[in-house]
């Protein structure tokens, strides 16, 4: 076994990754299978779940799809009891399970803004109460450094600066946060909030700056960019998540409930564009 394997080694546990049909939940998921567990992958998708499972299997590891309505609390015991059952217990948890929306916040009408906050708050407050009554293992949560807003400079920021929030989005990640704190503060449920930075890798499907300049330049035809893509950015690859998700599930402690996952530094669209130019 390597040293890296011994540092990050999941051998024996368990792990429930929610949204784990998706891009980045997915690399997480097949993460965490490379490092021993045994993964619970959820969401709502069983096609999706089908071939990130194949790759998993491919690569030596073990897991299985739940299917699952986050935003429905019976869904959700449901999900603990079919892990339990089949599983025996629930090591790691980490919910990457989110609904952005790409409508200006005053055009959000009441059926959309409902679903964001059902699905972003009320999940979220679902899995923390149910680990609070079965005691479950330490909790993930992704956040987003939309949490912080738009910033008019490019410094570093840390932990400590102050959220303020400028989307429905940021504003459910700020209050999310909220929650994780409160429930670990008050009842002893061990969460952690990971503000990620604008995350990127292969298979996501969402707007992306970055998948979109390297698909125009291979296809040698030019890039349209929305005056929104002209501020600078933090981005990460999606591999760097997973690493920065096995390092929180290493740690026996952990001294804050958030903590930012990024470079440190934000990009401009012309280091983006000479980035992938140069590539």
């Amino acid at each position: 076994m390597s040293y890296l394997d011994r540092l990050f080694s999941l051998e024996g546990r368990t792990a429930v990754v929610i949204g784990g049909t998706g891009v980045l939940c997915g690399e997480m998921a097949q993460g965490l299978a490379e490092a021993g567990a045994e993964v619970a992958l959820v969401g709502r998708s069983e096609e999706k779940a089908a071939e990130r499972l194949a790759k998993i299997e491919a690569a030596g590891g073990r897991g299985y799809f739940v299917g699952t309505d986050v935003a429905s609390r019976a869904s959700l015991e449901a999900l603990l009891a079919t892990v339990m059952e089949r599983s025996g217990k629930v090591d790691v948890l980490v919910n990457g399970a989110g609904v952005n929306s790409p409508t200006p916040v005053l055009e959000i009408g009441d059926e959309e803004f409902a679903r964001i906050l059902d699905i972003n708050l009320g999940g979220l407050m679902g899995l923390l109460e149910a680990a609070r009554i079965h005691r479950l293992g330490r909790i993930v949560w992704f956040s987003s450094i939309m949490a912080y807003g738009e910033r008019g400079d490019r410094e570093p920021v840390g932990e400590e600066v102050a959220l303020h929030p400028h989307t429905v989005y940021g504003a459910t990640k700020a209050a999310g946060e909220a929650l994780v704190d409160a429930y670990g503060t008050e009842q002893g449920v061990d969460a952690v909030a990971l503000r990620v930075a604008s995350c990127y890798g292969p298979g996501r499907t969402t707007a992306c700056l970055i998948r979109t300049l390297v698909e125009d330049g291979l296809a040698g035809r030019a890039t349209r960019v929305h005056p929104a893509d002209g501020r600078s950015r933090q981005h990460i690859f999606v591999e760097d998540v997973v690493d920065a998700v096995l390092a929180t599930l290493d740690a026996p402690a952990l001294p804050r409930r958030a903590y930012n996952i990024g470079p440190g530094r934000s990009q401009t669209l012309d280091e983006i564009v000479a980035a992938v130019r140069e590539a």
